[in-house]
């Protein structure tokens, strides 16, 4: 049985999610850029967004995931 096995974004990824994000590409182009699926990146954007400036942020989005991943499920 073949399981996938699956990377979360690294910070280097999510730098390039705003920048191609800030130069108007969408979610599709940018998971194919980065050889994710699209969803990952839908996925991304919604559950990192700043809170008051309702922007992403690379920064912001780590410090999120990092928090989460260190609280656990």
């Amino acid at each position: 049985m073949n399981k996938k096995k699956y990377k979360q974004l690294d910070q280097k990824e999510r730098d390039r999610i705003f920048l191609l994000k800030k130069k108007g590409k969408t979610n599709s182009d940018i998971a194919k850029l980065l050889g994710r699926d699209k969803t990952t990146i839908g996925r991304e954007l919604e559950r990192n967004e700043h809170q008051r400036l309702h922007l992403y942020l690379p920064d912001t989005a780590q410090r999120k995931a990092s928090k989460r991943k260190e609280m656990g499920r």
